[in-house]
């Protein structure tokens, strides 16, 4: 199963896609008055946003918190937690996806406060037996690197996700000793690339420096001190809690829940569970108003939201953060290159996961934030949920919401259509073959105009079910013909009938045609067999 949206890893972050969607507005750059977020007229707007936003997009169930000088402001549920029709409330945990990301960072800098880790030192000071697939470069990466997402790890999110580790306490670690044998794609420091593994180690660091499972330690030394109640690391504990059930778009007609693999070695990057009210006390913590919890010190929050690593013109990488400016403040943002207006830097994270779509943003310099939980996502059309958290960025900078405008490429947005459509024709050439081999047998004179045609056109589909399945897909959502056909509990099965059809059943049936052309015409050869 997938823990980042491949699009989104990608992009490294919501905040790319975020920057193509509004890719279509005017070049002209002036300041928007900002309206008060406390603003109960503001807050009603948002709330009626978000209700449509149910019914346009599709999406069953979602969560809204907005916190603003230091209080929530608002928390409110809307739509459905699973088939009962169970209502969402505020209390309602949600799957957070790559947003638990932060929890780990936060983690690794209590360490770092109490100066037992040290962002500059090598990953093997911490784990001795460490190791990628160089072996000299295992030395060289350092935890700063791995918050950074700077260490040159970038295995495949997807083949994480849905590796076996298991679920005991030594699942972390054996996910992370697995890494011995994947390869570097660049050298520790040389280049950003975004990665579920570094999130995994830091976990694993954590975990072994604190001396107990990263959930527990997340549990005591995070969640417990801020008082959320219904935030777990363990999925088993949040739908004991009442957590919701993802929805998945079965063929992209019927949204229905699917229970997928929540992997507990995956927990530090994308397996995390909270509810609105719990993320609206973790966002005031993250803008400094966590009051005596003593969870971390206010220096050490703010290097977190620090501009870091510049991966393009306008997106920077702290730790565990996106950091970017508030282009949504302008009436008409360029589209493209650095902005250089004064507004304020958003520090934001989104996250995707097969059935849950989640987005935290702060605005330290305004001193508001806002959370959305949604229970559902759908790789095929995943832009269409950014348009949700954008809306709600818009209408706190004093703008509209944008109209939605999906990115994806027609082949990708109408891929499950297409991919049930091209096996129907392939199965309609089986039945065809037969009849026209069985009158050949039965003296049938062959006609070579609709054999040459039912065999070029079964070669086109074919050709066609190769190139999307083998070449356009995978690259497309950066994973191998497998996990695609792996995590698509739909098509999936569809996909691997039609890949054998393609390559096995294609050359035995263009054979038996060309057979059948080449039959005498007083009587076919095949009578012979």
């Amino acid at each position: 199963m997938v823990v980042w949206l491949n699009i989104a890893a990608r992009a490294a972050s919501y905040g790319i896609a975020m920057a193509a969607v509004l890719a279509s507005v005017a070049t002209a750059s002036e300041p928007l008055e900002p309206p008060d977020p406390t603003d109960p007229a503001v807050i009603e707007r948002i709330d009626g946003f978000l209700q449509d936003e149910l019914r346009d997009a599709g999406i069953p169930g979602l969560a809204v918190a907005i916190v603003a000088d230091g209080k929530v402001v608002h928390v409110r549920g809307f739509g459905v937690a699973d088939e009962t029709g169970r209502p969402v409330t505020p209390d309602t945990p949600f799957q957070l996806a790559s947003v638990s990301k932060a929890f780990t960072a936060t983690a690794i800098m209590q360490l770092v406060a109490r100066g037992d880790v040290e962002l500059d030192a090598p990953v093997t000071t911490y784990l001795p037996w460490f190791r990628v697939g160089d072996g000299t470069a295992s030395a060289d990466i350092t935890i700063r690197q791995l918050l950074t997402h700077t260490s040159g790890i970038t295995r495949d999110p997807w083949a994480a996700a849905s590796a076996n580790d298991g679920d005991d306490d030594g699942a972390l670690e054996r996910r992370i000793r697995s890494l011995a044998a994947t390869q570097l794609e660049s050298l520790p420091g040389e280049r950003y690339a975004y990665s579920n593994p570094n999130f995994e180690v830091l976990g694993l660091v954590v975990q072994t420096v604190a001396g107990e499972p990263y959930d527990a330690y997340v549990e005591r030394h995070v969640y417990q001190p801020l008082g959320m109640a219904h935030s777990h690391v363990l999925a088993a504990d949040a739908f004991a809690d009442g957590a919701s059930e993802g929805f998945y778009r079965w063929y992209g007609l019927v949204t229905a829940p699917w229970r997928t693999a929540y992997p507990r070695a995956t927990g530090p990057a994308g397996v995390t569970f909270s509810s609105a009210t719990d993320m609206a006390r973790w966002a005031l913590f993250q803008l400094g108003h966590a009051g005596e919890s003593g969870v971390l010190g206010a220096t050490d929050i703010e290097a977190m939201h620090e501009r870091g690593v510049q991966y393009d013109e306008r997106h920077w990488y702290g730790m565990g953060w996106v950091v970017r400016p508030l282009w949504e403040t302008l009436a008409d943002p360029p589209e493209d290159g650095p902005i250089t207006d004064q507004v304020p830097d958003l520090v934001e994270h989104g996250g995707g996961w097969e059935t849950a779509h989640t987005y935290v943003g702060l605005v330290p310099e305004r001193d508001w934030g806002v959370v959305i939980l949604a229970n559902i996502n759908d790789r095929t059309m995943s832009t269409r949920y950014y348009y949700t958290e954008l809306g709600v960025l818009n209408i706190l900078s004093g703008g509209d919401p944008l109209e939605p405008s999906l990115f994806e490429p027609p082949v990708v947005r109408f891929g499950k259509p297409l991919v049930m459509l091209l096996f129907l024709l392939q199965l309609a050439t089986i039945p065809l073959t037969i009849l026209v081999v069985r009158r050949a047998r039965a003296g049938s004179r062959p006609h070579a105009a609709p054999i040459v045609a039912l065999a070029g056109l079964a070669l086109v589909v074919d050709a066609v079910v190769v190139y999307l399945l083998v070449v356009v897909a995978p690259a497309w959502f950066g994973v191998t013909t497998t996990q695609l056909f792996d995590a698509a509990p739909d098509v999936g099965p569809l996909m691997r009938v039609e890949l054998v059809l393609a390559v096995v059943w294609a050359p035995v049936r263009t054979i038996l045609l060309l057979l059948v052309l080449r039959a005498p015409r007083h009587r076919a050869a095949l009578t012979a067999g």
